[in-house]
This record gives C-alpha cells, sequence and structure tokens, in this order.
C-alpha cells in the first residue's frame, strides 16, 4: 500500500498519496482518506498528487469517488499538483475540466482560503 500523509491546512484536509495508484490495495489508503475527510464533515478535501507516479482506471475511479461524495456532503474537492504522466492521462480522459485543479498545492490552499473569506 503507498504511504499516505493526512494533514490539516486551516479548514483543508490535505491528502498526499505516495507511490502507484493501480492495484485495490495501493487505492486502499486513498479511498480510506477521501471517506474519512468527508464522513467528518470536512468542509475543504485537496489531493495532493506530486508523489503519484503510476495511475490507472482503478486510481481514476477512486478519486471519482471521493469527488463525488464530497459533492453529496457539500465539501469542496480538488486535486492538485500532478506528475507531468499522470496529468497527461487525466486530460486524456477529459478529467481535469470535471475534477477541479491547481498546478501547485499553494495555489489550492489559497484558491480555497479566498472560498473561504467570500463566504465570511
Amino acid at each position: 500500500m503507498p504511504a499516505m500523509i493526512e494533514q490539516r491546512e486551516g479548514r483543508v484536509t490535505v491528502i498526499t498519496p505516495a507511490g502507484n495508484l493501480v492495484t485495490d490495495e495501493e487505492n486502499r489508503g486513498l479511498e480510506d482518506a477521501q471517506r474519512g475527510a468527508v464522513d467528518r464533515g470536512d468542509p475543504r478535501i485537496v489531493v495532493d498528487m506530486r508523489r503519484v507516479q503510476i495511475i490507472n482506471s482503478i486510481g481514476f475511479g477512486v478519486i471519482l469517488d471521493g469527488f463525488r461524495r464530497a459533492g453529496i456532503a457539500r465539501a469542496r474537492f480538488c486535486l492538485c499538483a500532478m506528475t507531468p504522466r499522470v496529468h497527461y492521462l487525466m486530460n486524456m480522459l477529459h478529467l481535469i475540466p470535471t475534477l477541479e485543479y491547481f498546478p501547485t498545492l499553494d495555489e489550492a490552499l489559497a484558491a480555497l482560503a479566498a472560498d473561504d473569506a467570500k463566504k465570511g
């Protein structure tokens, strides 16, 4: 199972998987972290993809499930910092326009903070 780091940055939960997101076992940590954030009622969830080297349809499905669950819970869900290879695959599958994406974690955190500021 890939290493999984979960941390809080203000009102944002940042989930950072590392390694490959290919098999069910490798994706379990990401799935559990996303589900836990939604179940806790975390209002903002960022999946930091910078350490993911390989992803396949199972991994894409886990990310899309996190996006769906967050939407149902009215939480904001986004991805950031994909490696070029992962970004290419996400773009080919037209997932970049579907999922909110930021090139860096700092940009994601700034956008989410600005969203909070607008809501007061």
